[in-house]
């Protein structure tokens, strides 16, 4: 018997659904759950209406309603809809409701520990009649990409381009329809999404049971290259921002943006419904309390696949990276570092060795166990770290110097013991020792290796209990290729660059174009 975690698309509260929102999301869903039930499997499955944003406000005052009485109402109806066409949800939540608001305040504050959240005084939109800031969805103007002139501030309904409410022209208040608006500092918290691409892509890779329009769409954000993102809005209905526990100074009049607070509210409703049937909801979520079985499926209209595929990752991933220095260990040429402290899922810092002086291998290991000392999420990457920069240069410090050691996914690290290399099929002796996730040493080449022959590198990851390949090759991946082949006619020379060629020699290579054999080969 599989489990399986099965989720759709939380239906904005505003407004009576229509057959496009049953048919798009929640009874693709609804069939799905009910044809793993039939099979014998525990299936769990999750919705809620999503309640925060400037829309439920809007709408609100255009009923004449508090905003928190508009959302019960709508509620009431919503789940009365669900209900009458029979769907199986084990639990319908409400994004507003309490689990939902200490997850999402966790998050941010973990996030933040980790170094991925900057507080930022930044350009807003401020209507002088309307007398507040405009929040995103409360500005309207004519789209700089397509000039459709009924653009949102936060995205173009034509072109489907996201944007910032500075970027668009004419701009006005969706309040009062006032033009007189300008710009505007106020501070907000910013989820530094750059900082994740290289780990969210690398889990993108993995899923190669995706859909191709969900990698597709996941593909073309990790393309044009994550962003800073805002996670903070002028206004008064919504999740508010805290900090250590207690609201944060300065954002007492802010809430959390609605696409941070929402995908959060998938783990509130299963909150909601362990506190109503008394069920554990950890075993569903939480990796290191059970959930490393469960298949979670999410079914949701192509518009809201970006925020699943990449920014909502981001905050589980990037929660998730938190590292206890305690069981960091960093060696700088064979000797142990001092001091080392975790400032960010990719950065640390330590004191380098008296005898670190023109070292070469920087090794970094960690236990495998994810910890950020509270409480670990869903969506593990398995992997091994690399070390991208060292700050100053090693090579040019002397012994007791503090350096910033820089990479990634250092809290997957493996010890040697869980690395094997053979080279043309027999093992290594000796000692394996990781360098980085690209480079590891092996002090003892088995005897009779020729030249040409295959290597292999394999890894056992632990993620929780569960254990998982992290990689395998034995041929190299070709990178770059100058001059380009299609630019040039026979007989010229090139260059081909790419991954794991170390282990060949000029006598085991061969490369060919187009099907046809080269000339002249050798190793660079």
């Amino acid at each position: 018997m599989a489990r399986y975690l099965i989720t759709s698309a939380l239906p904005y509260i505003n407004g009576i659904k229509h057959l496009g929102n049953l048919a798009g999301s929640m009874l693709p869903a609804d069939i799905h759950a009910r044809f793993r039930r039939l099979q014998g499997h525990e299936v769990l499955f999750i919705c809620a209406t999503d309640e925060h944003g400037t829309p439920a406000e809007l709408a609100a005052a255009e009923a004449g309603q508090d905003v928190s009485a508009y959302c019960a109402e709508q509620y009431k109806i919503q789940k009365d809809a669900c209900d009458g066409f029979k769907l199986s949800f084990d639990h319908f939540g409400r994004s507003s409701n309490p689990p939902n608001h200490k997850l999402t305040q966790h998050f941010c504050e973990v996030l933040e520990k980790n170094g991925l959240i900057e507080e930022r005084v930044s350009k807003q939109i401020y209507s002088v009649d309307d007398k507040r800031f405009l929040p995103d969805r409360y500005v309207e103007g004519t789209c700089p990409n397509c000039g459709f002139e009924r653009a949102r501030g936060d995205q173009c309904d034509n072109c489907g381009t996201l944007l910032d409410p500075i970027e668009l022209i004419n701009p006005r208040s969706k309040i009062s329809g006032s033009t007189n608006v300008e710009p505007r500092d106020t501070a907000h918290l910013f989820l530094k999404q750059p900082k994740m691409q290289d780990a969210i892509r690398a889990w993108v890779d993995k899923s190669t049971d995706w859909p191709a329009l969900a990698r597709s769409i996941a593909y073309k954000w990790l393309d044009e290259g994550l962003i800073d993102r805002s996670i903070t809005r002028d206004l008064s209905w919504g999740i508010k921002v805290t900090q250590d526990g207690k609201p944060r100074p300065g954002f007492e009049n802010k809430v959390f943006y609605v696409w941070f607070d929402a995908p959060v509210e998938y783990i509130g409703s299963t909150v909601e419904w362990s506190e109503a049937t008394g069920n554990d909801w950890e075993r569903w979520w939480r990796t290191d309390k059970g959930a490393e079985d469960v298949t979670y499926i999410q079914v949701m209209g192509k518009d809201n696949v970006a925020f699943h595929t990449v920014s909502f990752p981001v905050t589980i991933m990037g929660s998730q990276f938190g590292i206890n220095s305690g069981v960091l260990s960093v060696t700088m040429g064979g000797s142990t570092c001092g001091s080392v402290t975790s400032v960010s899922h990719m950065e640390l810092t330590c004191v380098t060795p008296a005898s670190s002086a023109g070292a070469k291998a920087i090794i970094v290991t960690a236990a495998s166990q994810t910890s950020n000392n509270d409480v670990t999420f869903g969506f593990g990457v398995a992997g091994s770290p690399s070390v991208t920069q060292v700050t100053p240069n090693v090579m040019s410090t002397s012994g007791g110097a503090a350096v910033t050691v820089y990479g990634t996914l250092f809290e997957q690290v493996n010890p040697s013991g869980d690395v094997a290399v053979t080279f043309g099929g027999s093992a290594c002796g000796g000692t394996v020792t990781w360098i980085s996730d690209t480079e590891i040493r092996c002090s003892s080449v088995p005897s009779g290796v020729g030249a040409g022959v295959g290597v292999a590198v394999s890894v056992v990851g632990r993620q929780g209990s569960a254990a998982t390949t992290v990689f395998s090759y034995s041929a190299p991946t070709l990178t770059h290729i100058a001059p380009a082949a299609g630019t040039t006619v026979g007989s010229f020379e090139m260059t081909i660059s790419g991954t794991d060629f170390g282990a060949a020699t000029s006598a085991g290579l061969s490369a060919s174009v187009g099907g046809s054999a080269c000339g002249a080969t050798e190793w660079l």
